[in-house]
């Protein structure tokens, strides 16, 4: 008798934006001054977080979220919350996709990620300070937090502007059970345990500093003292997080400089360090079911970095003593700023020819290996694929934004740098001694020529593991170019 063979899985590449992060977030778009966070809303992080958006819709055929985000990064729940219609339809579209570990309704899901691993192992909430959260800690330690009604009264999402009960409800109604993509276990990475990842990263964070002779200053002493203590209790990320906020709050003694190294380095740990690990360990997602499909999973990370400067890059008086966030380089793309969320999703669904054409494109992206880990192709055939799509892309944006009636906008001067049409990003990209191989990436493992191909949003925006201080070099380098833009 001829034995059947057993079906594979259909291979699922999902693209995660640790922008997105809420860990990522509170260095990026940090929420502990209420007041002050509102106001940036509005004026800064709104856009930003529109612009990333925009961006990647450009580029890939949907953008992936995880349940946690929807509550522990405030700025982007914010930006939900004013900007819900338009978030609803791309979801309805398939454009915005929320992952989570099983399917159903939102508020099982957020009870489970608060309270799911008991109350030994309280929450870390970016947005309070160490004195708020050492009251959320006691309670839960205590054992009073045993529903979401009990957390509300401890998280002063009022002060936000937010309501976490009208939270939930925003959130099942953008974000059908039926598109909900349900990862399955996670495989074995190595090491074992999040404490020993942080080990391991910790240490090759050190050896980077030390190999491009940067300083090592008493701070970094304080941090590992920190960690140390931390892996004692083989703490998760959350831990770490709560002990870096109380060595910050509670370290006396020190000067204003060395309380300004001391912030960056603590940035520049959680980036380097504590959500690095934790990113690898979501990557460990091999398996997942979507509208009850069984998929092979590839989830590729891409880190942001772009918020964390080194001491050494910003010793001049008018930088270190700067109060206004640091913008992402993308927001130099002037033309973004024109198109927004409603016509990109025109892109991706009109009739039109010119929407047919964006759709195919992104689909040939998608195959090459552009939200994967690995690389499928080579780099000319990859590269031409990207060539293609600017074309593309073009006349369908111009298109849309004619039927709209919208000026068009990709003529803008800026949007040549982003088409790779500027030979002045060449002087400072090589002035900072980077070789082509080892600048930014492009999809997940391109050499850094096709950086140079699709300028800075795209190397912002869409890069993977470029966690190295030489990467940060020309990332200071090209923002300084592009502020010097007319």
């Amino acid at each position: 008798m001829k034995q059947k063979t057993q079906k594979k899985n259909e291979k699922f590449d999902l693209c995660y934006l640790g922008t997105l992060d809420g860990g990522n977030g509170s260095i990026r778009w940090p929420q502990e001054a209420a007041e002050a966070a509102n106001n940036l809303q509005i004026s800064v992080y709104d856009q930003e977080l529109s612009t990333l958006l925009k961006m990647n819709l450009l580029w890939r055929p949907f953008v992936t979220i995880r349940h946690l985000e929807l509550f522990d990064n405030l700025a982007f729940a914010k930006f939900l919350k004013r900007h819900k219609d338009e978030c609803q339809d791309l979801a309805e579209s398939g454009l915005l996709r929320l992952c989570a570990p099983s399917v159903e309704p939102i508020a099982a899901l957020v009870e489970k990620w608060m309270l799911g691993r008991g109350p030994q192992f309280p929450m870390h909430w970016h947005h309070l300070n160490s004195e708020r959260q050492k009251a959320y800690d006691s309670a839960s330690l205590t054992g009073k937090l045993k529903a979401i009604d009990d957390v509300r009264r401890f998280l002063f999402l009022d002060e936000h502007h937010l309501d976490l009960g009208e939270m939930i409800t925003r959130y099942q109604r953008i974000f059908s059970e039926s598109g909900i993509i349900e990862l399955g276990p996670p495989r074995p990475t190595e090491p074992a345990s999040y404490a020993e990842r942080v080990q391991q990263k910790w240490g090759q964070y050190l050896r980077d500093r030390k190999q491009q002779g940067l300083r090592m200053p008493n701070a970094l002493n304080w941090i590992e003292n920190t960690l140390k203590k931390c892996q004692d209790q083989n703490g998760r990320r959350r831990t770490y997080y709560t002990e870096l906020r109380y060595l910050r709050d509670t370290l006396a003694g020190i000067n204003e400089g060395q309380r300004f190294a001391l912030d960056h380095a603590i940035a520049e740990t959680k980036s380097f360090v504590l959500n690095d690990a934790y990113y690898d360990e979501f990557e460990g997602f091999t398996t997942a079911r979507v509208k009850g499909k069984s998929l092979t999973l590839d989830i590729s990370v891409n880190r942001d970095i772009s918020k964390v400067w080194m001491p050494e890059e910003t010793i001049e008086k008018t930088v270190m003593r700067r109060s206004d966030p640091e913008p992402l380089v993308s927001t130099a793309f002037a033309a973004l700023e024109s198109v927004d969320l409603s016509d990109i999703l025109h892109c991706h669904t009109a009739p039109h020819s010119e929407a047919e054409s964006f759709r195919k494109s992104i689909d040939r992206l998608y195959g090459l290996g552009i939200m994967s880990s690995v690389r499928r192709e080579t780099d000319s055939k990859i590269a031409g694929a990207v060539r293609d799509h600017i074309e593309v892309m073009r006349a369908c944006l111009t298109r849309v934004l004619r039927d709209a009636k919208k000026p068009d906008v990709m003529r803008d001067s800026i949007a040549q740098v982003y088409l790779g049409g500027d030979p002045g990003i060449m002087g400072p990209v090589f002035g900072s001694g980077i070789g082509l191989a080892g600048m930014a990436y492009f999809a997940h493992g391109l050499p850094g020529a096709l950086t140079l191909l699709l300028g800075p949003t795209i190397a912002v925006l869409v890069r993977k593991k470029t966690l190295t201080y030489k990467w940060k070099i020309f990332e200071a380098a090209l923002a300084k170019h592009i502020q010097s833009k007319p």
